[in-house]
């Protein structure tokens, strides 16, 4: 009779404690929308990054401004948007210095702040004007994060919002996360918990720097329940925030003729990543662009109008000058960057003699690396690479894969002609030595004609 009231007690006690975990735990959620994601991810990433009015003075060599912290040129174009929006007041906050220069300039990649212009930036960023710009502006780079992921075959709500927070570090570093969780599996096989410790140890994070910010975003996607939660197209809103941008701020300043920069640019029907795709423009191709505020600009190209990302599109008189100081050092790389893209065109088209020609690139490129390395200005660019950066060395443009373009675009950037981001210079630096020079054109021209069997190089 004990035994029996014993197992009745046990039974009793084991009932009661899944009743109460029932409770306890958060109920998964069946599906989540795309704007439930991104509101999440956004909410995570302001926490970590900034507020309304937030300047870094010198972020790694140039200014961070706002609640995603824009770095660089991204700072010019969301401040230039803001100012777009409310001239008279953005004068009288910048002053007429500061302000013709959010108006005119078009690189900010070396632009460090002083206190006095900090207080001002802070200003008319936590303006109306300011907060509505970088509501929309995060909205739309989360939501380019959370697609990113989803092109690499992620399916899990809470695996995507989780991506989206190590994506806003830079894409290579979300890339080689997400490799390394991955390990022989599949991308949709990433499980939340293993995303999470992968980031943790990775070599990013080996200072532990970043381990509260992985946990807050963990701890709050297991908080919504929504680890292993499919992903639905509905939406809470019938209108998603980014859409509703609308073209007020968009100035004929920009107009001109701009080079793309980028393997493929799309071009959509409103000024936002979620906006419906119209069509696309080959890199190489010189536009018009009538308007822009920036961030976006409104092109015309085969007969068919849209707006294309301003990131990508290098105003046509920039990228045929290089930068005042290289003089006669820089007409010396530009012709070495000419015979490197004819050579490079030369082997695509004929790849019987491709190991002739690019090992005539490669004499030619050495015969230049004294030059180069003695005039680090055009090395300063954008600033030192950072190994944590870094997915797969070689791979400048960040697809995927070493070949030839990479060669040409990395070189393009030691003439000065487009500027690289923090993935792409760390995926540039091939020897692992902090500097960027034509010997690292040279060392991805010698792998591609297996005369390295890896990279880097040590």
């Amino acid at each position: 009779m004990r035994k029996k009231m014993t197992a009745v007690v046990l039974s009793c006690l084991t009932f009661l404690t899944l009743v109460v975990s029932a409770f306890a735990a958060p109920a998964k959620a069946s599906a989540v929308t795309m704007d439930e994601m991104i509101t999440l991810s956004v909410q995570l990433l302001t926490k970590s990054e900034g507020t309304y009015n937030s300047i870094n003075l010198n972020d790694n060599g140039a200014v961070s401004v706002g609640i995603l912290q824009w770095h660089a040129t991204r700072a010019l174009q969301l401040m230039r948007s803001v100012a777009e929006a409310d001239k008279t007041s953005a004068k009288n906050i910048l002053g007429k210095t500061f302000y013709n220069e959010v108006m005119s300039a078009s690189s900010w990649e070396t632009r460090v702040f002083s206190s006095s212009e900090g207080s001002a930036a802070g200003k008319l960023l936590s303006t109306n004007a300011g907060k509505s710009k970088q509501d929309a502006l995060a909205y739309s780079d989360v939501q380019g994060y959370i697609n990113a992921g989803k092109n690499y075959g992620l399916t899990d709500a809470g695996v995507l919002v989780y991506f989206a927070t190590l994506y806003n570090r830079g894409s290579g570093v979300a890339a080689r996360i997400l490799s390394s969780a991955k390990g022989k599996g599949s991308y949709s096989s990433i499980t939340l918990d293993k995303l999470h410790q992968t980031a943790l140890v990775d070599r990013g994070n080996s200072s532990g720097y970043y381990t509260s910010r992985l946990n807050a975003a963990y701890n709050a996607v297991v908080t919504k329940g929504w680890a292993g939660s499919s992903v639905t197209s509905g939406s809470k809103t019938t209108t998603a925030p980014q859409q509703t941008v609308d073209v007020s701020d968009f100035s004929d300043s920009y107009a001109g003729k701009y080079t793309v920069h980028a393997s493929s640019l799309n071009m959509r029907s409103m000024p936002a990543t979620s906006a419906s795709k119209v069509g696309s423009i080959p890199n190489g191709t010189t536009v018009t662009v009538s308007s822009g505020n920036g961030s976006w600009a409104l092109v015309t190209y085969n007969g068919v109008t849209g707006y294309c990302s301003m990131d990508y599109l290098v105003k046509a008189a920039d990228a045929t000058t290089t930068t005042a100081a290289t003089t006669t050092k820089a007409t010396t790389t530009t012709t070495a960057a000419t015979t490197t893209t004819a050579a490079v065109t030369t082997a695509s088209a004929d790849a019987s003699v491709q190991t002739t020609t690019l090992t005539t690139v490669t004499q030619k490129a050495e015969a230049t690396t004294t030059t180069i390395t003695e005039d680090r200005e055009l090395t300063a660019i954008v600033g030192s690479p950072n190994a944590a950066y870094s997915s797969i060395y070689g791979d400048v443009n960040c697809d995927g894969e070493v070949d030839a373009t990479d060669a040409v675009l990395l070189q393009k950037y030691l003439n000065g002609c487009v500027f690289l981001n923090y993935s792409q210079l760390a995926n540039a630096d091939c020897q692992r030595d902090n500097v960027i020079d034509v010997v690292d054109v040279t060392v991805i021209l010698q792998y591609l004609i297996d005369n390295l069997a890896d990279l880097p190089i040590a």
